[in-house]
């Protein structure tokens, strides 16, 4: 992956890599990705930070950095800097609409989380987990198309809906991880700081890798040449 302006290259057949070789699948295919994109996961995680310092910015802000960690796992080259901001730009208007209540949704996981955590109601805490990983089942779906299908808002939530349903264990995979990461954060607070320069990227990618296949299957269908996307009807 080019950090700024520069193409990966050494994930395509080459000198040392066999093209013949069967592709990897599976768990051996998210590693590969994640060793191979290590870096340039540190970097977009860096500007996905300072791009959501306003607040406001956090939905265009996702929507990019989906678009980002989508194109790793598709194995297309990806140029950090400029991959993010152009998807940025294009995507601010839907990034925005979605992106308000995704941050209202945030911020009352969180103070849901928290007050079931520290009050020690068991059942608080079941209901604020299950109704976070439902809304993160929703959203992961909502940012990995803003960016990388053409799609109207109303069609889009739609279709995020469906596809987390269709999704079944990718999209409990994806809201678990997330969910992981987010209440780790919260629980050993202000210790977790440091990871922040990963907690957003490498999730993320994760997530990718579990949506996109869903994606692919319900709404990218293999079309003639000229013909676009079709939504999940």
């Amino acid at each position: 992956m080019g950090l700024f302006n520069y193409p990966s290259s050494y994930s395509r057949p080459g000198p040392g890599i066999d093209k013949n070789a069967p592709p990897k699948k599976g768990a051996a295919l998210f590693f590969d990705i994640l060793g191979r994109e290590f870096w340039a996961l540190l970097l977009v995680n860096l500007i996905y930070l300072l791009f959501c310092l306003p607040i406001v910015t956090i939905g265009p802000a996702t929507a990019a950095l989906y678009r980002v960690t989508v194109t790793m796992v598709r194995d297309k080259n990806v140029y950090a800097w400029r991959d993010f901001w152009e998807a940025f730009k294009s995507n601010w208007k839907q990034g925005l609409l979605f992106g308000i209540p995704f941050t209202l949704f945030l911020i009352a996981a969180v103070w849901m989380n928290l007050m079931g955590l520290f009050q020690g109601i068991g059942s608080l805490l079941l209901m604020s987990a299950v109704w976070t990983m439902l809304g993160l089942s929703v959203f992961c779906y909502v940012f990995a198309l803003i960016s990388n299908v053409n799609l109207r808002a109303g069609p889009l939530l739609k279709d995020a809906v469906f596809l987390m349903v269709l999704g079944k264990f990718r999209t409990l995979a994806a809201a678990l991880v997330m969910y992981g990461v987010d209440m780790a954060l919260l629980l050993y607070w202000p210790l977790s700081f440091p990871a922040l320069v990963v907690a957003f990227a490498f999730p993320t990618l994760f997530s990718s890798f579990m949506v996109w296949p869903v994606i692919q299957k319900y709404v990218i269908q293999e079309q003639t040449p000229g013909d676009g996307p079709q939504a999940v009807s």
